[in-house]
């Protein structure tokens, strides 16, 4: 099994440095002023300005959480497997469709007995990724 497709940690790095990842909706970040750091090789969105102003806005109008940083691996096997790999991943947890469980910082969220999908911080996703093919 491979994941390179999906693996923004695995791309090449240029003059001895990875690339930076980057929001699809980057471009209309900047347009509104956003303020960006880096966080685990993916530029992120720190805010808008004064949190009390930020959040008057988000009241007048619409206010957006960009998670794009997230790392999301899906596993797809037969029921037994996902259900043991899971359980050994998540700490014991038994997994029902419809009913997302938090492990150390990871979201196990089973879509059916046969897939699940796991939202990890970015700092995190290459080692789970790597527990997941082994």
């Amino acid at each position: 099994m491979s994941f390179e497709f999906l693996a923004p940690d695995a791309a090449e790095p240029v003059n001895g440095r990875r690339p930076t990842s980057r929001s699809p909706i980057e471009w209309t970040h900047r347009e509104l002023k956003a303020a960006f750091a880096e966080r685990a090789g993916w530029r992120i969105v720190t805010g808008y300005g004064k949190p009390d102003r930020e959040a008057a806005a988000c009241r007048r109008a619409v206010g957006l959480a960009d998670l794009s940083f997230l790392g999301k691996l899906e596993l797809q096997a037969d029921p037994g497997i996902v259900s043991s790999a899971v359980s050994r991943l998540a700490g014991g947890a038994t997994l029902e469709p419809g009913r997302a469980t938090l492990k150390d910082g990871v979201w196990w969220c089973p879509i059916t007995p046969r897939r699940v999908l796991a939202l990890t911080p970015p700092e995190r996703t290459a080692a789970l990724r790597d527990e997941l093919e082994a």
